[in-house]
């Protein structure tokens, strides 16, 4: 392995303080009112389901085997773009899920509508603070916003549990990203070449 460059990037970070009432209350009214639509917009259009596993724990949902949670998510990519199917066979998404999942830092969350998967949340958790690197949604349900509520669930499930003290949302460019949290922070990260799924994973967290 080698050092191919070095990149800055910003993140978001949500401090899991208090409770969630009192997180929702500082997030403002427009982004109270703008999750109260989503999450009746996607109740009125079928059964809602949240499953979660994080950082070893199984915290919403029953397990799930690996080869299953691949099928969930390469559902939900099924109508994106080529280049944001980031679990699709010839990538190597389903190799970093098993590392992650096998040293207890896999960050995963699935929203279902109806039984049928159409958002996901990827990541890892490492100590007390995960932090999720991608968000997919199948984007014929744009308008229902599966995203925004599969982020509000993550943070609402984690206030309820307790076992994270940070949730890192990687990037800041995004809007949903500053309404669910202030504070803007800078990442330095090292990118380095030749590294298999296993050793990237080891490096990530």
């Amino acid at each position: 392995s080698g050092v191919a460059g070095t990149t800055w990037w910003d993140r978001r970070a949500i401090a899991i303080e208090g409770t969630w009432p009192e997180y929702l209350q500082a997030r403002g009214g427009n982004y109270r009112s703008s999750l109260k639509r989503a999450t009746k917009r996607l109740a009125q259009a079928g059964a809602v389901r949240f499953w979660r596993h994080s950082a070893g724990r199984q915290l919403c949902g029953d397990p799930l085997s690996n080869q299953e949670l691949l099928t969930a998510l390469r559902a939900i990519e099924s109508h994106a773009w080529q280049a944001e199917r980031h679990f699709a066979p010839e990538g190597d998404g389903a190799a970093m899920l098993e590392v992650l999942r096998g040293q207890g830092l896999l960050e995963l969350s699935l929203l279902y509508l109806d039984e049928r998967p159409v958002s996901y949340l990827f990541g890892h958790a490492a100590g007390r603070a995960a932090t999720i690197k991608q968000l997919g949604y199948d984007p014929a349900l744009q308008e229902l916003s599966p995203g925004v509520v599969s982020l509000a669930e993550l943070v609402r499930t984690t206030f309820a549990e307790g076992h994270l003290d940070e949730i890192n949302l990687r990037g800041s460019e995004h809007r949903y990203k500053a309404q669910l949290a202030d504070a803007v922070e800078s990442a330095f990260v090292l990118e380095l070449a030749g590294l298999t799924p296993r050793g990237l994973a080891s490096f990530l967290v």
